[in-house]
């Protein structure tokens, strides 16, 4: 997670410098030209005022007053006639200076001054020029010139100031990303403790963090996950004691009586008796075996589905009598109520399997004497609603969310009893998701149960078959 942090500064670090570098050139020049342009305006403002105070009186006593003003300064100023003679000057003339002069051409619109040399970078000198007007006519020129190291020498100050600005803002750059980073970083490294602790099995983990951003809600995902895991742990370690349970009961009981048949003392009456019991042992094993195998599928999405237009009506009509014979022996008895044309789409086999776990589960809490209803009809809606009810033992209220969860069982000492293992409405419920139906339960003590699947109804398979629903 340090590696993180490292990442995450040197990220930060990197375009802060790119925007400041950016922002500070484009700062830089700005300033620098306004320095230049600044000195220049200032040089050409001082020529044009020599100019007006001779316009107003060309004499050589003005000229020996405008030079004597600029001995003082680190500029020159050079005083020609009409024909571009030197007339005075601040500085001794030179051949250079004088070809200078000499070829300077102020353009007959420009009655007012301008640079001549403004190249500080690559001359000695910067000069400006300006007319001086008597009575309309050319009199003669006002020439100033200044050293250009002055404006290299505002620069280079310049330059020092931005480095040292440069190089602060940097350092503090350097801090904010440090201090960000470990800020940022921080909540992680928790985060990363937590998902290792849970890793480990500890699934009661404090991150210690409160925020409302993106981080706050990691953090509250990472408990909701905490949360989750503990109650999966908690699920799987009550469904593997309970299957646990559920497969030692039958084996003791096979086991027991085995050894009991296996006895030459034990009459034959008695040995047939005990190999009846053992026979249905060995059916609620294969039956339990066959229900884990399909919750394994359920988990490893192996559990498919094929759908296929079925006859609701025929089907529920054949099935109920097949199933009539073995409820008559459990002195049970089976009622049908099925709407003809009733059709739909479904997978087959796993239609069978769902009513029979209904049928099983009804006919397992109901009393001898009592009836078993199996309802299929149209609701208001082109829908169908098959319903499975008994006049059983019925359950409270508070049980009903938590019928269809696994190894749910109301009373497990009662559904021992039974027969049951909790485990095939459970089944129930997965495959008529996986149908896209719904189910649900309606239950009262003592009053009965009754579950009822609703599915879309279908057409008859006529060459152009699709569904309503």
């Amino acid at each position: 997670m340090s590696r993180l942090s490292v990442k995450i500064g040197l990220l930060f670090l990197v375009f802060m410098v790119m925007i400041q570098s950016v922002l500070y050139f484009a700062l830089y020049w700005t300033l620098a030209d306004d320095r230049v342009d600044e000195v220049f305006n200032r040089l050409v403002q001082q020529t044009e005022s020599h100019a007006e105070a001779l316009a107003l009186d060309f004499s050589d006593m003005t000229m020996s007053h405008v030079v004597l003003m600029e001995q003082s300064t680190a500029e020159d100023v050079v005083i020609t006639d009409g024909e571009k003679q030197i007339l005075a000057s601040s500085m001794d003339p030179s051949e250079a200076l004088e070809e200078t002069v000499v070829a300077f051409q102020l353009p007959d619109e420009n009655q007012g001054s301008l640079m001549i040399e403004d190249n500080w970078q690559g001359e000695e000198e910067i000069a400006s020029a300006a007319l001086i007007s008597v009575d309309e006519e050319t009199a003669g020129y006002v020439f100033m010139l200044a050293p250009s190291d002055q404006i290299a020498g505002t620069i280079d100050q310049l330059t020092v100031q931005f480095v040292i600005g440069g190089l602060l803002a940097i350092a503090l750059s350097v801090v904010t990303v440090y201090f960000l980073s470990r800020v940022i970083s921080v909540p992680l490294r928790r985060m990363k403790t937590a998902t290792d602790q849970l890793a480990r099995g500890e699934m009661h983990v404090t991150l210690g963090y409160e925020g409302q951003d993106e981080l706050g809600e990691l953090e509250m995902a990472i408990r909701r996950l905490a949360q989750d895991l503990e109650k999966l742990k908690k699920d799987r370690n009550e469904f593997l004691a309970g299957i646990a349970h559920e497969l030692k009961t039958p084996l003791t009981y096979v086991k027991g009586y085995a050894d009991i048949a296996r006895k030459p003392e034990t009459s034959e009456t008695d040995r047939l008796r005990y190999i009846g019991i053992i026979e249905e042992e060995a059916a609620s094993l294969s039956r339990l075996v066959g229900e884990l195998f399909d919750l394994a599928k359920l988990d490893s999405n192996e559990f498919t589905v094929e759908m296929d237009d079925v006859d609701l009506s025929g089907f529920l009509t054949n099935f109920c009598e097949e199933a009539r014979g073995v409820l008559r022996e459990k002195e049970i008895s089976l009622v049908t109520h099925v709407e003809e044309g009733l059709w739909t789409r479904a997978d087959l086999d796993r239609l069978t399997q769902v009513l029979r776990n209904l049928l099983d589960n009804a006919v397992r809490y109901s009393e001898t004497d009592t009836t078993v209803t199996v309802e299929a009809r149209r609701d208001t809606e082109n829908r169908i609603q098959l319903s499975v009810s008994d006049e059983g033992i019925g359950m409270a209220k508070h049980h009903l969310p938590y019928v269809f969860d696994r190894l749910y069982r109301v009373d497990k000492s009662r559904s021992r009893a039974k027969g049951g293992s909790g485990i095939g409405l459970s089944i129930v419920k997965s495959i008529i998701d996986r149908h896209g139906w719904s189910i649900a339960i309606h239950s009262e003590v003592n009053q009965g149960t009754v579950l009822t699947v609703t599915m879309p109804e279908g057409r008859k398979r006529n060459g152009k078959n699709s569904d309503r629903g």
